[in-house]
């Protein structure tokens, strides 16, 4: 069987900090969000497809003044999550401050849970845990939740490999 070695990331040091990906959290952050996305999601169970898609539109029509204000208001007081190649940065969204970081190797698990509300938006809330069960972070309402965790869980296998590549070469003797 062949077994697949995940490659360290091109152009990423173990010495400097490389910011990899930004994640925002979706509108669903906000319990605003959530209720749209409840009524938005309400009419899924309609059998008639046309029936079923008018009342999504006339929703939408309804409601797309308020998810408006509900996003912006999101990009103001949410926070976003950088994703780099030793560490989940939680920044404000507006500045560039860092309020809180979780390195990459003190993550031993990752769970993704849903909240009502969260379907719609294609969202759930990734919890980074420590090897102790602690939880170390909540990211929540993050859009696509399975593809940010392959992100974390890749970048955090090619940085031990960094790691373990980097001590190796360092403990090769110098020839004289």
């Amino acid at each position: 069987m062949k077994m697949v070695i995940a490659q360290p990331i091109a152009g990423v040091s173990i010495v400097r900090e490389t910011e990899l990906e930004s994640v925002y959290p979706s509108v669903a952050s906000l319990g605003v969000g959530r209720l749209i996305g409840t009524l938005m999601q309400a009419p899924a169970s309609i059998s008639s497809a046309t029936i079923r898609i008018g009342i999504q539109f006339l929703l939408g029509c309804l409601l797309a003044p308020v998810s408006a204000v509900a996003y912006g208001a999101g990009k103001v007081v949410r926070n976003n999550y950088v994703i780099t190649n030793r560490s989940v940065v939680v920044k404000a969204i507006l500045g560039s401050k860092r309020k809180s970081e979780v390195p990459l190797a003190e993550i031993s698990d990752i769970q993704i849970t849903s909240r009502p509300g969260y379907e719609f938006h294609h969202a759930g809330d990734l919890i980074l845990k420590n090897r102790d069960g602690k939880t170390l972070l909540e990211m929540v309402a993050i859009i696509h939740p399975g593809r940010v965790k392959n992100v974390l869980l890749e970048t955090q296998a090619a940085h031990a490999q960094a790691v373990q590549a980097q001590a190796v070469i360092q403990a090769r003797e110098v020839p004289a």
